[in-house]
C-alpha cells in the first residue's frame, strides 16, 4: 500500500466502497457489476454517478457502490 504522495501516473488502484480515489485515474475494470462514485463535492450532484470502464475517476471522490481498478493518470500532489 503507497500514500497518495507517492503514487505516478500508470500506477494500479484498486477501488471499493468507502475508498476516496487517492489520484485522477482512468478505471480499467470494475470486479463488481456497478460502480459508482460521489462527485458531489466537485459537481454539486445530488446523487452518486455511475461508473463504467475507461472513465475517468477524479482525485478526493468517494467510492459508493461497487468495486473496481484504474490507472493512475496524475498523481494528488501535482494538481
Amino acid at each position: 500500500v503507497l500514500d497518495a504522495a507517492d503514487l505516478v501516473p500508470g500506477d494500479v488502484i484498486k477501488l471499493r466502497v468507502g475508498d476516496s480515489i487517492p489520484a485522477d485515474a482512468r478505471l480499467a475494470g470494475l470486479t463488481s457489476s456497478t460502480m459508482y462514485v460521489d462527485e458531489s463535492s466537485l459537481t454539486g450532484e445530488s446523487v452518486s454517478v455511475g461508473k463504467s470502464p475507461w472513465d475517468e475517476g477524479i482525485s478526493t471522490v468517494d467510492v459508493t457502490r461497487g468495486e473496481g481498478e484504474g490507472a493512475s493518470t496524475i498523481p494528488i500532489q501535482d494538481q
